[in-house]
């Protein structure tokens, strides 16, 4: 994660563009190698049932949403396909919740979210996560689209903050077992949002140590959150 941005800058300026999907081959098949030698098979139910309904709502009701989000500005969100689409999809997620609520063995464990902790635990760790991920996907537009910048200097600008998260995350670990989750989480998205605030104004006038001096900041403040969000509610 940390130097992903950077190699994938320098692929694209070395090579081309579709090196950024070569590279994962060998690494794909070495996962695949470790998890046949090292993992360990687990135990088989024989009385386990396929949830067969909640796989089918599920993968029906996704790809109509993502499909209709996707093609919403081209098509026109008034056209017939899409309106189809977004009505289809949301009554295949509805049927997915009532029957997981129903089902002896869910795909999906719906009853999860009866449990208040857990569910302020995903929906906090959700937004950290969002976040995490629209900063990684919008700067690159900003940087390249707009400013004109480089593949690879864009992935210089985002190997600090991505170093600065992965560093954060055993630290607010070890915090977490000390002092638990509330405080982490409140000062980590704290910062998290005074650091986006302040990342509107960037522009052709702001310095790039500016911009990684935020984007470090905003790194910090998700390194913070994160682990914390997501160990309370499990």
């Amino acid at each position: 994660m940390a130097i992903g941005p950077s190699l994938g800058g320098y692929l694209i300026e070395a090579a081309n563009w579709r090196m950024l999907f070569y590279i994962n081959v060998p690494i794909g098949l070495l996962a695949i190698f470790m998890g046949i030698t090292l993992l360990s098979e687990t135990e088989k139910k024989t009385t386990s049932a396929l949830d067969s309904v909640g796989i089918a709502t599920i993968c029906i009701g996704l790809f109509c949403l993502i499909f209709a989000l996707s093609k919403g500005n081209q098509m026109g969100w008034g056209d017939p396909l899409i309106v189809a689409l977004l009505f289809f999809g949301i009554i295949n997620l509805f049927i997915l919740v009532v029957h997981e609520l129903r089902c002896p063995e869910p795909v999906l464990d719906m009853r999860l979210f009866k449990n208040k902790l857990f569910t302020l635990s995903t929906i906090i760790s959700s937004f950290v996560q969002v976040a995490m991920i629209v900063a990684v996907y919008l700067f690159p537009l900003l940087m390249q689209n707009v400013l004109g910048q480089s593949a690879m200097q864009t992935g210089l600008i985002l190997l600090p903050p991505a170093v600065v998260t992965a560093i954060m995350m055993p630290i607010s670990g070890k915090l977490f077992d000390k002092y638990g989750a509330r405080t982490l989480v409140l000062v980590g998205m704290l910062i998290m949002t005074v650091s986006s605030y302040a990342m509107k104004d960037f522009n052709a006038l702001t310095s790039f140590d500016t911009m990684m001096f935020w984007l470090s900041i905003r790194g910090i403040g998700i390194g913070l959150a994160l682990a914390p969000a997501i160990n309370v509610g499990w």
